[in-house]
């Protein structure tokens, strides 16, 4: 299920790190010390990769999925590039 900006918003830290996730492989990291960075995982040439989008909320959930539509994952193209 796609996150709201209630989700993100009302994210808090706990005693682990965890991820909320959206779609497409896109997710908010929310970290112990109660930073939130938006991830973008996927997969390379048979292997897991990441790409860290930005912090929350600097970068909204609206972005960070614009920034998702610019990212053509497709081999063997790495998605690191943005076009």
């Amino acid at each position: 299920m796609a996150l709201t900006s209630a989700d993100v918003r009302n994210a808090e830290p706990l005693q682990k790190d965890y991820k909320l996730h959206d779609d497409k492989g896109l997710y908010l990291l929310v970290e112990t010390d109660g930073n939130r960075t938006w991830k973008l995982s996927y997969r390379f040439d048979g292997r897991s990769k990441v790409i860290t989008l930005g912090p929350c909320p600097e970068v909204t959930l609206s972005f960070a999925r614009q920034l998702l539509s610019l990212i053509h994952i497709s081999e063997p193209t790495r998605p690191e590039r943005i076009s």
